[in-house]
């Protein structure tokens, strides 16, 4: 996010054929930062390979040893335990549903790096009533082969890069909900694959929320568009085939 166009970097990068991105949004930042002819600079999507899912006996068992009821609406948020990534966000959006009686779960997964952060999230879990409301699973190995057993995969973090996790749940069938900021925007087309709130803002996490909560046919007409677009654009397929295109480029 500053200028590398001193003598250090423009010698260093002078060196350098290709410089890999992973969202347009880095891609501008890097033609307008470094010391690089845009025509080195180049766009590569992840490529996320098919995904194992959960079977519905699976499924029954997991919520029902963790405490979850699959009569709930049940939210996944994946990600390290920490203030930028949110989660905070999430607990006053739950809480907000909550007293408009919606009956409404929460796993967490992720290591806790901030345990300060955590203990807060805590203390407000509690303030509100809300202990049987969230469940902290800590890490996972394999996340992705049970996100099919919830209703919906929220990404609350600030500023994603990327936002891996929207395009897993994507690819496992899914509706996401993103934060309108970062790389996320260009996973998530609003309303279409998946749905966008302003980063930071309960209220508007809470009304995406809702909005699926009170409506299965968006549920699947999300789903169901957000698979499609993940399996066509960030699969490892096409992942390979640019990667071999710009490798081939620095060839001619």
């Amino acid at each position: 996010t500053r200028h590398k166009r001193d003598a250090y970097h423009r010698f260093i990068y002078r060196n350098i054929d290709a410089y890999l991105v992973i969202t347009q949004r880095l891609q501008a930042e890097a033609e307008e930062f470094l010391p690089l002819e845009k025509d080195r600079i180049h766009l590569l999507y992840h490529g996320v390979a098919s995904i194992q899912q959960a079977d519905i006996e699976y499924c029954e068992k997991f919520l029902n040893d963790n405490g979850i009821s699959r009569r709930h609406f049940r939210v996944l948020l994946p990600g390290r335990i920490e203030y930028g990534k949110g989660q905070h966000v999430l607990v006053e959006a739950v809480h907000q549903l909550y007293e408009q009686g919606i009956d409404i779960e929460v796993a967490m997964l992720g290591h806790i790096m901030d345990k300060s952060y955590f203990a807060d999230l805590e203390d407000s879990i509690q303030k509100y009533g809300l202990q049987k409301r969230f469940h902290y699973l800590g890490f996972v190995e394999n996340p992705t082969f049970i996100y099919d057993c919830f209703d919906v995969v929220v990404l609350t973090t600030y500023a994603e890069t990327f936002g891996l996790v929207l395009i897993e749940g994507m690819k496992c069938g899914v509706p996401v909900v993103g934060t309108n900021a970062g790389g996320v925007p260009e996973i998530i087309e609003h309303g279409k694959t998946g749905l966008l709130y302003e980063p930071g803002d309960s209220a508007d996490l809470a009304s995406c929320l809702l909005q699926l909560f009170k409506s299965e046919e968006t549920r699947k007409s999300l789903a169901k568009a957000g698979q499609e677009f993940a399996n066509e654009v960030f699969s490892e397929e096409q992942h390979y085939q640019k990667f071999t295109q710009i490798l081939d480029s620095l060839n001619n």
